[in-house]
Parts: structure tokens; sequence; C-alpha cells
């Protein structure tokens, strides 16, 4: 009796098992990232920034484009042309007008990434940075799905986290002058978090951010030149402490020198044309 029993039992799991299931109706396109179906926009991409300048926008979610412990959403399709239009007017315009292609292409990242919301860190649910760098390849920008370009403040905070990230870029071919970090050489790491912009600035660093380490303080220099101005830069050194203005000084000549020695840009002509495309 207990080997019939058993018997039907085994029959009973094989017959499941076999059982046909329903095809789901689910149109798979429109997920999967090797066999999606293109649109208008990914047609925009490719002839405006994949052809011109072999750059690859990469809009469509991936996990795999964030680091194991980090998450984010997606964007919204409707803020992916305007954001990238920026980047062009912003970014790539005023480098290849200055700089030249022969400059620009080379060291131009080859992927964007776009997000929707804030990237956050899976351990403590911290959100950080609105953009980062990826070993020069990609850069990848954060909470776009509250983007409006006709905030010139929101302008303002995209166009200083493009040029911070590409400044990463440039010093991974060239670092950052020998004897830079002697100007203002108390970084304290990830606890910039807990500084007031109010110490920072009388310790000659031209942000909170600036404070974390000797690269995140010159790429923080280079954007603010370049993005808030050279007239926003003159008050800041205005407003603080004489020996923080003596400090914010000799960097901003070793940030001026850096682009003419290293790469034979003129600093000022570069700032001039990224003001007029804001």
């Amino acid at each position: 009796m207990k080997k019939i029993f058993l018997c039907a039992w085994i029959l009973g799991v094989i017959l499941i098992s076999c059982k046909k299931e329903k095809a789901l109706n689910v149109d798979l396109s429109k997920s999967i990232l090797d066999g999606y179906k293109g649109n208008d926009t990914d047609e925009w991409l490719r002839l405006n920034f994949l052809n011109v300048y072999n750059i690859e926008v990469l809009y469509r979610f991936d996990s795999f484009q964030l680091a194991v412990d980090r998450y984010s959403t997606p964007v919204r399709e409707d803020k992916v042309k305007p954001v990238m239009e920026l980047v062009r007017k912003g970014f790539i315009n005023p480098y290849i007008d200055v700089a030249g292609k022969n400059f620009f292409m080379p060291r131009v990242p080859k992927e964007f990434g776009l997000f929707g919301g804030a990237l956050y860190r899976a351990i403590d649910n911290t959100a950080e940075a609105a953009g980062n760098a990826d070993a020069g390849r990609q850069i990848n920008l954060f909470v776009l799905n509250d983007f409006d370009p006709n905030n010139k403040a929101a302008v303002i905070q995209m166009m200083h986290v493009i040029h911070h990230e590409f400044t990463h870029i440039l010093n991974q071919t060239i670092p950052v002058p020998e004897g830079y970090d002697a100007i203002s050489n108390n970084y304290i790491g990830d606890s910039w978090v807990r500084e007031s912009q109010a110490n920072a600035d009388n310790m000659g660093f031209i942000s909170r951010y600036s404070r974390k380490s000797k690269m995140e303080d010159f790429a923080e220099m280079v954007s603010f030149l370049l993005v808030e101005g050279q007239t926003a830069f003159d008050s800041k050194v205005k407003s603080v402490s004489a020996d923080a203005g003596v400090k914010l000084r000799k960097k901003e000549q070793m940030v001026v020198d850096y682009f003419q020695i290293s790469y034979g840009i003129d600093f000022r002509v570069l700032q001039d044309a990224v003001k007029k495309s804001i």
C-alpha cells in the first residue's frame, strides 16, 4: 500500500511539473534593455549625441549602472531632451569652441546616465551627490525628475555637477598640481557632511564639499569659477576673512595655470564661454 501511495505521489508531482502555463500578455520589449523598441527620443539622441560626439545617453533604468550598494529611480522620458540640450549648450559647446574637437573628443565621457531620483546608499538610505563620474567613461546625473530648465538656479546646479565631474576626468590624465593641497590642508573626508558653509568659507574652501579631499576641492574650484562665474567668486572672496581670501585667490591661480600649462586652454576664455551659454 505504501509503495502504491508513493508511486501515485511521484506521478502527481510529474504531472503537475509538466503542466503547460498560459502565455502572459506582457510586452517585454518595453522592459528588456537588449530588445526595446526605439522611439523618437532614442532617434533624437542618436542623431544629436551618438553620431556627433560618440556619446551614448542611458536613460532606460538599469540598476547595473550603479554600484551594488547604491540605488536610484528611473528618469521621466520628458526630462531627457531638456537635460541633454543643457549638456550640449553649457558643457560640450564651450569646450569645443575654446579648446577644439581634438582636445574634447578623446576626453569626453562616452556615456551619460540619467536618473530621476537621488543616489542613495543602501546601508542607511543616505542621499549622496547629484552626480558622479565612473572611471572617466560615464557621468551620471541624478534628481532629474525635478529639473526645470527655466529655473536658473537649477540650471547652474546641474552645470556645476557636470563641470565638476569632467574636472575629475581631466585630473585622471594630468593630476591636480603639486602643492595645491598645502594651501588648505585640513581635509576631513566624509565628515564634510557635518561641516557648516561658514566654517568652510573661513578656512579657504569654496564649498562644504571641498573639505572632503584635494580632488574634490580642486573640482569644486573649477566648476564654481566656470559656472557660478567670476563675479560670484569675487564676491565670495570679499565676504570671507582676509586669510581665507588669500587662500581662495591662490587656488584660483592654480586652476588657471593648470588649464594653460596642462592642456593649453585659456581658462578665462572658457569661463566666458560657459557664462554666455548659461
